[in-house]
């Protein structure tokens, strides 16, 4: 009924959302090697850390450790209570791989100077599309203030849609234009 008055152009469904990790994580198995491939120790040596830049992650949170110290800023979205913490694992990786630094030097992420903006969007029901819309809505609102330059997408939607309807593609386009690179997972499902 809604979708066929007049005024409404489109309805959308707010679809399922996962994260985009596959089985399980072992700390005693993980290596340092992106920084080589990808180059990351020549522009520390030029003196580009990422420090004074803040990096969003929109996962199921980050736990706060020393590879993070005073670097991780955890966010409340409004109405969220309870620990902010990551009970996945997902979101404190893929933080870690942007700009974690190991007080032994074992594991440094990308960025190791950058702050993290660590928005928690797990929830025992389920997490949804519009969840990450309200979290790309306050790195919106907050960009600017935090000078955060990054945001971290490592999700995907469970239902197929089109980017010329999608509400969620609108907030990250709106992002984007705003100057904000938005970094987006194309998924560990192979070809899928």
């Amino acid at each position: 009924a809604l979708k066929s008055d007049p005024g409404v152009s489109l309805v959308s469904l707010d679809a399922p959302v996962s994260f985009t990790a596959v089985g399980a994580i072992s700390a005693s198995s993980l290596a340092t090697l992106y920084p080589g491939r990808d180059s990351a120790a020549n522009a520390w040596s030029a003196g580009a850390t990422g420090r004074g830049v803040g990096i969003a992650v929109i996962d199921s949170g980050v736990t706060p450790s020393d590879a993070f110290g005073s670097r991780l800023v955890q966010v409340a979205l409004d109405g969220q209570t309870g620990s902010l913490d990551d009970t996945v694992g997902h979101g404190t990786l893929v933080a870690g791989v942007a700009a974690g630094n190991s007080p032994d030097g074992r594991f440094i992420g990308i960025a190791p100077g950058a702050t993290v903006y660590s928005i928690n969007i797990n929830r025992p029901t389920g997490v949804h599309t519009s969840d990450v819309i309200t979290a790309l809505k306050w790195v919106f609102d907050n960009a600017h203030a935090y000078n955060i330059r990054v945001v971290n997408l490592s999700l995907t939607e469970n239902v197929q849609s089109s980017y010329k309807d999608s509400p969620l593609d609108l907030a990250v386009e709106r992002l984007w234009a705003s100057g904000v690179f938005v970094a987006v997972a194309a998924g560990n499902r192979g070809t899928a």
